[in-house]
């Protein structure tokens, strides 16, 4: 399930139904800005694919939901016709990313890392995810998404790779010297019971 469409409102309705004078306030940015925010004493915690760099003795995370992540493209893309590609063929091709300190440019440097191959410069960069989706939807370009994310747009198919792609984690991230308050405590316990009837549903 996505965080900001089908997690987090369920989860905070159901949050204001049992206390409704609760007021929250949701701010949708990527992870770096998230962090920063969080370091600025902007947000009390934020939900997010997880990375390395929020593991610091200065934070607490807890995992909640694991994802596999895939390339994608448009189901017209010729990347889908044949055997499946490497990724030193999938270089080849344009590909549409987010920024640099992104979660998901991050996990794109370690795959292709491993396999001893050079990260392609994106040929469009977005601050946006759902601008990176829209693109492809419209273009013959590559992304790197959740299969989550994926099979929410018709439009858009996972290109067979030779190479095993690896998880995302998804959690909840806040300040260890600022330990999460009841409140906050009950919200989590609901979007881990959300998570569970997604999975089920």
């Amino acid at each position: 399930p996505d965080w900001i469409h089908e997690i987090l409102p369920i989860a905070i309705s159901q949050l204001q139904a049992d206390s409704p004078d609760i007021r929250v306030s949701l701010t949708v940015a990527l992870n770096d800005d998230l962090r920063a925010m969080l370091d600025a004493d902007k947000l009390d915690m934020f939900f997010a694919s997880i990375t390395d760099i929020y593991f610091g003795a200065a934070y607490e995370t807890r995992i909640l939901l694991r994802d596999e992540m895939l390339v994608v493209a448009h189901r017209d893309h010729p990347v889908h016709r044949g055997e499946p590609k490497s990724l030193e063929e999938l270089a080849e091709i344009p590909w549409v990313m987010t920024g640099d300190e992104t979660f998901g440019r991050q996990l794109m440097r370690r795959v292709f890392g491993r396999a001893g191959v050079q990260l392609p410069p994106p040929l469009i960069e977005t601050n946006s995810v759902r601008a990176m989706i829209n693109f492809l939807r419209h273009s013959q370009t590559l992304g790197f998404l959740s299969r989550t994310h994926a099979r929410s747009y018709p439009e858009i198919a996972a290109v067979e790779t030779l190479e095993q792609l690896p998880q995302r984690e998804g959690g909840v991230t806040w300040r260890r010297d600022a330990p999460l308050l009841p409140a906050a405590e009950k919200l989590v316990a609901l979007i881990e019971k959300t998570i569970a009837e997604h999975r089920h549903g």
